[in-house]
């Protein structure tokens, strides 16, 4: 996300998915009560992982959209080969590339 935001194109985390990976649950996960879990959370660990909204609004033009098109298409494009912005941010495990930010 680092790249896309150098490039002028805001995102943000979609508060969805796996609730518990969010920095608003840090202390319930601590503690280990407050909560409860049913299955493994795969679904919900990639959405948490794999999604971001971007910022749009009415008054953009075909030149902005496009150049937000090619903004994130190289971002996305680098993704596995780099650290992911908000895997960093949650303290995610990336498959096959370790803890991030821990």
């Amino acid at each position: 996300m680092r790249y896309i935001e150098k490039k002028g194109v805001q995102t943000r985390m979609l508060f969805s998915g796996n609730l518990l990976r969010h920095p608003c649950f840090d202390e319930l996960r601590k503690a280990g009560t407050g909560y409860r879990v049913v299955g493994d959370l795969t679904n919900t660990d990639r959405i948490v992982r794999d999604t971001f909204w971007v910022g749009v609004y009415p008054g953009m033009t075909q030149e902005m959209l496009a150049y937000m098109v090619q903004v994130v298409g190289g971002g996305l494009s680098i993704y596995e080969n780099s650290h992911c912005f908000w895997c960093e941010r949650l303290h995610w495990q990336r498959p096959g590339k370790g803890i991030v930010g821990a």
